[in-house]
């Protein structure tokens, strides 16, 4: 399964109000990780993310809070057991 439609079978089932947060946060780790399967994903692939977020600019252009980051990565953990418990 990729991390494509993992996505798109996780919002189907989250809550409409809900949809918008996932909506920012699993498309820039989907993005990271690359053209691999859910099966691939290993907590590397979450450690190498953290770090990338740390360095990396955001939509205004200034480095992510810390606040920031941790809402991102506590979202795509949250996708990622959804869909390894499935």
């Amino acid at each position: 399964m990729t991390l494509e439609q993992v996505y798109l079978q996780f919002i189907d089932q989250a809550p409409p109000k809900m949809r918008s947060v996932y909506l920012t946060s699993w498309p820039k780790f989907a993005r990271f990780c690359g053209p691999i399967g859910l099966e691939a994903v290993t907590s590397q692939h979450l450690r190498d993310f953290h770090q990338d977020l740390l360095w990396r600019t955001g939509d205004h252009g200034a480095l992510y809070k810390p606040n920031t980051i941790d809402q991102i990565l506590r979202r795509v953990r949250q996708i990622l057991r959804w869909a390894f418990s499935s």
